[in-house]
């Protein structure tokens, strides 16, 4: 999954040592793991990173956030199909929209600006 981790980084003029410190991390290896794509970093490393470059995780994690939504709107197709022919309640009219709109925000993508 591509990201520009590395390529933010060295924007912003720091060394692995450095940005580890930054993410909390116990080595400069870690970071590297994460530029190479050979680790995902957990949510607390990905807002940090958020924090530290000051963009959107989207824009930092593009292939992952793909792959993520494209997982939830499949799902969300398959549980709107299983809403479709339940009594309607208030509530359940109200779970329906919900679940309808999901797909409605994903259309944007990710912004970066590289």
């Amino acid at each position: 999954m591509p990201h520009y981790l590395r390529r933010y980084r060295l924007r912003a003029a720091l060394t692995q040592k450095e940005m580890a410190h930054l993410l909390g991390c116990q080595s400069p290896a870690t970071v590297c793991q994460y530029e190479a794509e050979k680790r995902e970093p957990d949510l607390r490393t990905a807002l940090a990173y958020q924090v530290v470059f000051g963009l959107p995780i989207d824009a930092l994690f593009p292939g992952i956030h793909r792959e993520v939504e494209g997982d939830v709107l499949i799902r969300a197709g398959r549980l709107s199909e299983q809403l479709t022919g339940a009594q309607g309640t208030p509530a359940l009219s109200h779970k329906r929209k919900a679940v309808r709109s999901i797909g409605a925000t994903t259309d944007r993508g990710p912004q970066t600006n590289i």
